[in-house]
């Protein structure tokens, strides 16, 4: 089940991912991006999907707690949008002096956000002895 699950979360990815290969994006650009209709959407399903999972792990059977633990993993670590920005926004600077403070925002979240991603896959894993 895990593989399969796996499988169905790339494909979800790669029919509806973003494939678009940007080399540079202004400070405005990333502010309309995140400003977006669809981005802040995606962010409270995200959001209520992480609470649903949350109460899962709590109250859910010992199928749904596993279930809930293993998915929670790859889900916060599939916010990789920050990263990708970060690097995009970094080519319209020259130096760290000129950077603006939402590109320490995006470097900061492209960073948490895989490292709680292990994290809850390593709590998964040592609880379910996987």
């Amino acid at each position: 089940i895990a593989s399969a699950l796996i499988v169905f979360g790339q494909i979800l990815i790669a029919v509806f991912g973003d494939h678009t290969n940007v080399e540079s994006l202004t400070l405005e650009e990333v502010r309309r991006q995140y400003s977006d209709i669809s981005f802040r959407l995606f962010s409270m399903t995200m959001i209520f999907w992480f609470l649903f999972l949350a109460h899962m792990i709590n109250n859910g059977s010992n199928n749904w707690q596993r279930f809930a633990w293993g998915v929670a993993g790859g889900s916060v670590t599939g916010f990789q949008n920050f990263v990708k920005d970060a690097l995009a926004l970094m080519q319209n600077y020259d130096d760290i002096q000129s950077f603006p403070a939402e590109l320490y925002v995006l470097w900061f979240c492209g960073a948490l956000f895989p490292l709680l991603g292990l994290l809850l896959l390593m709590q998964c894993m040592k609880r379910y002895d996987a």
